[in-house]
């Protein structure tokens, strides 16, 4: 069964409208959820990283690998505008035949403070990017190279057989937030268009082959309960061609900082991808450090193949200050 689907790959990939690489902790990797989140957090750069682990319980699995590194720039009068430069870069790998898509690109967005208390803000960003698909077609076994097989496929030869393929994406988005002094509630929501160029990605340069443009609306804020407990719901809807995923849910935070200065928490979690799968999720924040696990339970019709086992996922953010810089502080939400 696995040869039949890393066949039905390779020859079919060139008609095959895709779906994007996806996380469950959508937020850890800001630029792929919206470009517009570029460079808004508190102090000056940001690093995020996120592993995810899927679909071991069925076949080969799933592997994505996502990082960026972000930095913020306080500008305009009073410096209450917020400009931001990123790079991002994905991993994606599949199937036995290793199947793998890499994407690498550079983010801009700049947030324009439009009230003298510095409390809201409209933001627009822009990420390009390059990208490039490879398989091992030496994990590939075909019919003949295997006689007992009369049916399987043929091995084409070595000239006919396509080595990968490679494009050139853009994508932007827009966003608000509202943003008090304090540590009071806040407000952001923002949408997003992917793959505006719809570039080609074809092993055989099927110029009909092209990526659906994904539309991604998404939402977030924090309610204060009390001096210590916040919660931070968040949603993240996308569509890209026939495909749909709506994801929700909501982190309950409990503050562990004596000082009352927001550096030490721990969150737990629980959201749902509606018709997929119900998530866990645990974080702690450690000062300029947080690291996250979630795992997906899976909720769909492949449940009695996946026995429920979706797949983990593991991310880390820091968010660190230069020294000797005197840029004003705008108060950005954690995540």
């Amino acid at each position: 069964m696995r040869l039949i689907w890393a066949i039905l790959l390779i020859f079919c990939a060139a008609r095959v409208s895709a779906q994007d690489i996806h996380f469950s902790q959508f937020h850890v990797s800001p630029i792929l959820q919206n470009p517009a989140n570029t460079g808004y957090f508190n102090c000056d750069y940001r690093f995020t990283a996120i592993y995810k682990n899927q679909w071991r319980s069925v076949t080969v699995p799933y592997q994505t690998f996502a990082s960026s590194m972000d930095m913020r720039f306080v500008r305009g009068k009073g410096s209450k505008d917020i400009a931001g430069l990123g790079l991002n870069l994905f991993n994606d790998r599949a199937g036995d035949a290793n199947f793998a898509h890499t994407n690498i690109g550079l983010a801009g967005a700049y947030h324009k403070n439009f009230d003298r208390f510095g409390m809201n803000y409209f933001g627009a960003g822009l990420f390009l990017a390059y990208g490039t698909g490879s398989i091992e077609y030496s994990k590939l076994r075909f019919g003949n190279q295997a006689p007992s097989c009369p049916t399987c496929p043929i091995l084409p030869s070595t000239q006919a057989i396509p080595q990968g393929y490679n494009y050139v994406d853009a994508s932007a988005g827009i966003q608000y937030n509202y943003i008090p002094q304090t540590r009071d509630n806040h407000i952001q929501v923002g949408a997003a268009v992917f793959h505006l160029n719809q570039p080609r990605k074809s092993f055989y340069g099927n110029s009909d082959s092209r990526i659906p443009r994904k539309f991604v609306i998404h939402g977030s804020g924090q309610i204060k309960i009390n001096s210590r407990i916040d919660l931070h719901p968040k949603a993240n809807i996308s569509f890209q061609g026939t495909n749909r995923e709506i994801l929700f849910g909501t982190f309950t935070r409990v503050d562990l900082d004596k000082f009352k200065n927001n550096k030490y928490g721990v969150y737990l979690g629980s959201w749902v991808r509606v018709g997929d799968a119900f998530i866990i999720v645990y974080r702690m924040d450690v000062d300029q450090l947080s690291f996250a696990f979630s795992y997906d339970i899976n909720t769909s019709s492949l449940k009695p193949a996946s026995a429920a086992r979706g797949g983990p996922e593991f991310s880390v953010i820091y968010i660190g200050c230069l020294p000797h810089k005197t840029n004003k502080t705008v108060f950005c939400p954690r995540f």
